[in-house]
């Protein structure tokens, strides 16, 4: 099984590569493994998310703090008698384990994709005003830093600084400041993105303009009621300057709910299509509830239950297993097929050509050829500002990704496109 590939910014600053050519990669969520997961039940999984087509997984290199608890592998620091982390005192063997299992993600053909502070330990945050003894204090900051990256720093990875964390005070941008100084510092060949909150995905100075700031990336989240964030925030990252490629790294989780029913695999197709057509096209995220916390059978989920007093409360999770087994992570793929057969990678949004159509209907074209992609979450018909007719006509599933030539209507102005069935569904048009 080949080694993980090594992510680089095109030279245009609006896509990622891999060895020289075009890559988006496929994404899995993984935050909670290196606390959570043996290296037996790591292994397992990654064999499955390869056969599916994943290349890069998301991992936080301290206990992401909404994990499923009771089942600990190993804690970087000891814990105080109310189960805070102990900064001060270190536990030795964890950066031994922590590199074993990213180098079996490495080996396994996956880029690991590591967060450096998610909010909880960051001072100024919304989580860590929430939880003020997680936060790691500044006598530790930079001896942290220097150790989190030169230890991973051979396996080329993509240094996620933040996690979740709204990026207001001054507090927290002058941390952040200090992370990707270090990821500068330490390691000046790999790329580097922020992972800020989902209420606003813009990034302020002086972060934005930081040299070590590879490309933009945002969550577009869990909340039911803003179905409009993955192609909203793509689109405001995408004028947010200097200009930098762009990718929805949490869109909403399949199995969670925050209220209502839980997410799924339609809901998750959405998010991503609709993220994709507004321009988040540097890398595809997947996130199944039960994996990203590692959840075993018989643990406590701290979001789903009294265990914690904590921000928000969350569905109970899947076993991780049973939750890597849901469908939506085979829709990813799919997606992403798609984005790299058709190059997809280089897309301007084109809302204006759009003149009826659903909620959450996306229109964008190629650069520099021109083709149009169409998406509509519903099975409605959908009305274009523009005559199609004499162009090459595809509707595509993005279920399977199967293409056959589908008839429009055109009275010489615009076209309307009647789907079939009863689902999503997404056309190509070329000139």
């Amino acid at each position: 099984m080949p080694a993980a590939l090594r992510l680089e910014v095109a030279p245009t600053h609006d896509h990622l590569t891999a060895d020289g050519r075009p890559h988006t990669p496929l994404v899995d969520t993984l935050w909670s493994v290196l606390t959570s997961a043996t290296q037996a039940e790591l292994a397992t999984h990654l064999a499955l998310r390869r056969q599916q087509g994943f290349d890069a997984a998301l991992v936080n290199l301290l206990p992401q703090w909404d994990r499923s608890l009771g089942a600990d592998v190993l804690l970087p620091y000891e814990l105080d008698r109310h189960g805070m982390p102990r900064y001060e005192r270190p536990e030795p063997r964890w950066w031994p384990h922590a590199v074993t299992s990213l180098e079996l993600l490495h080996r396994a053909g996956m880029t690991p994709m590591v967060v450096l502070l998610w909010a909880d330990v960051v001072p100024g945050t919304w989580l860590s005003s929430a939880m003020a003894d997680r936060v790691l204090p500044p006598e530790h900051l930079e001896s942290y830093l220097s150790t989190a990256i030169e230890r991973t720093r051979h396996l080329h990875p993509v240094y996620v600084v933040s996690g979740d964390a709204d990026l207001t005070s001054a507090d927290t941008l002058r941390t952040y400041q200090v992370a990707l100084d270090a990821v500068a510092a330490h390691a000046p060949g790999c790329l580097a993105t922020l992972h800020p909150w989902a209420l606003e995905p813009l990034v302020p100075e002086p972060l934005a303009g930081h040299p070590a700031l590879s490309f933009w990336s945002y969550q577009s989240g869990h909340v039911a009621e803003a179905r409009h964030w993955p192609a909203a925030w793509a689109e405001r990252l995408g004028s947010q300057r200097p200009h930098k490629p762009v990718a929805d790294l949490e869109p909403c989780y399949e199995g969670l709910s925050l209220g209502g029913r839980p997410f799924d695999r339609t809901d998750v197709r959405s998010a991503i299509c609709g993220g994709v057509l507004a321009g988040a096209t540097a890398a595809i995220a997947y996130g199944a509830h039960g994996v990203w916390n590692w959840h075993r059978s018989g643990c406590s989920s701290p979001v789903a239950d009294d265990t914690l007093d904590t921000p928000y409360r969350c569905n109970d999770p899947l076993p991780f297993a049973q939750a890597a087994r849901l469908p939506g992570a085979d829709d990813a793929a799919t997606a992403r097929q798609l984005v790299t057969s058709h190059r997809w990678q280089r897309l301007t949004p084109r809302q204006d050509l759009l003149v009826d159509g659903p909620d959450g209907a996306r229109v964008a074209v190629t650069r520099p050829d021109g083709r149009l992609v169409l998406y509509s979450p519903t099975p409605r018909a959908v009305t274009l500002g523009l005559d199609l007719r004499g162009w090459r006509i595809r509707m595509v599933s993005p279920v399977s990704g199967v293409e056959e030539r589908w008839p429009t209507v055109s009275d010489g102005r615009a076209t309307t496109v009647t789907p079939p069935g009863d689902l999503d569904w997404l056309l190509l048009a070329e000139p």
